[in-house]
């Protein structure tokens, strides 16, 4: 755990300045909006994720596999809907909004692609919600956290290749 804490802010602390210095410091506030409403779409998860944990780990020590089955199959699609839905508000309801909510909105964060990627990252956001619930479940702390790390690696050669690129 202390590793994963460790890198993350390590990972914070590099990535930051190259942000801001990227963009400047306008388009980075905007950037700052545009990632509170991400995180605004993570109440859409309506506290499933604990019920999934406990479920999972109460069907697992009772090898009730049906049950089990029932519950991660009723809890995927449940998260994939609501990735899905918040992915579409995100990338056709928002970009029409947000001049009226920011002005001098920057013309590299009008583009409809950077909200089909945002979008895709909520609903990538909402199934890693379902996973990590499973393995917080099975108790697989340490698998939790490679994963996070995993995928804080990606995004921010993602970001760094985004940005690089223009």
């Amino acid at each position: 755990n202390l590793f994963r804490y460790g890198f993350s802010i390590l990972l914070s602390f590099f990535l930051t300045p190259y942000i801001i210095r990227t963009l400047g410091d306008s388009a980075y506030g905007f950037w700052v909006v545009l990632l509170s409403f991400v995180g605004y779409a993570g109440i859409l998860e309506l506290g499933v994720q604990p019920a999934v944990v406990k479920l999972v780990g109460q069907y697992g020590t009772r090898h009730d596999s049906r049950k089990l089955e029932d519950l991660l199959a009723s809890a995927f699609v449940f998260f994939l809907a609501m990735g899905f839905i918040s992915s579409l508000l995100f990338a056709f309801v928002l970009p029409p909004l947000l001049p009226h909510v920011i002005k001098n909105t920057p013309e590299a964060f009008a583009s409809r692609l950077l909200f089909l990627i945002v979008g895709l990252d909520i609903l990538i956001m909402f199934l890693n919600t379902f996973f990590t619930g499973i393995l917080y479940g099975r108790q697989l702390y340490a698998t939790k956290n490679l994963v996070d790390i995993a995928v804080w690696i990606l995004n921010a050669v993602l970001v760094f290749l985004l940005l690089e690129r223009g």
